[in-house]
């Protein structure tokens, strides 16, 4: 009996386990506060509709409003978290079919640009009336910040090295 090989201690295997868990959480804590703070201070995600330099020319109140308007305002809602997990299920079944049906991917494609187009539409809508229902100030100051990131975004685009040519 005395040959039988040392067992690792309870108490210390616990103690692995919690100091990893742990540092998963803070890892992942870390991100989402980056994220928040990348933001400026508006939750990831919280209203960017590929309206791109018009969302981040507005003040973070005015995406907030926008994304109010977008969740409780006419048409359908965005999918919820078990229609988005079944739909990506629906393109991995695809994807590993055999044989491969290429029109199937098409229609699923298809079907994740209409949704999109339509969010993209009552995007535009909202946008316009928040626009719409600013003074002529705020209307200034947004279209200042506009040209202020176009300038800012075009310096940065002159400072890339050309693209490779990706053809022949």
């Amino acid at each position: 009996m005395g040959n039988m090989p040392k067992q690792a201690k309870p108490g210390r295997v616990w103690r692995i386990v919690l100091v990893t868990s742990l540092a998963i959480n803070l890892l992942i804590l870390g991100l989402v506060g980056g994220a928040y703070l990348r933001s400026g201070g508006t939750p990831p995600g919280a209203f960017d509709v590929r309206l791109g330099p018009l969302t981040a020319a507005l003040p973070p109140k005015d995406r907030r409003e926008i994304g109010d308007q977008l969740r409780r305002g006419p048409g359908k809602p965005g999918l919820s978290r078990l229609e988005r997990r079944q739909a990506f299920e629906d393109l991995i079944l695809v994807l590993e079919s055999q044989p491969f049906d290429p029109e199937a991917l098409s229609r699923i494609f298809q079907i994740q640009q209409e949704r999109q187009f339509e969010l993209q539409g009552r995007a535009l809508a909202a946008f316009v009336v928040r626009v719409t229902n600013m003074t002529l100030e705020e209307r200034a100051a947004f279209a200042g910040r506009l040209r202020e990131n176009s300038e800012r975004r075009g310096n940065r685009d002159d400072q890339r090295p050309p693209r490779p040519n990706s053809g022949g």
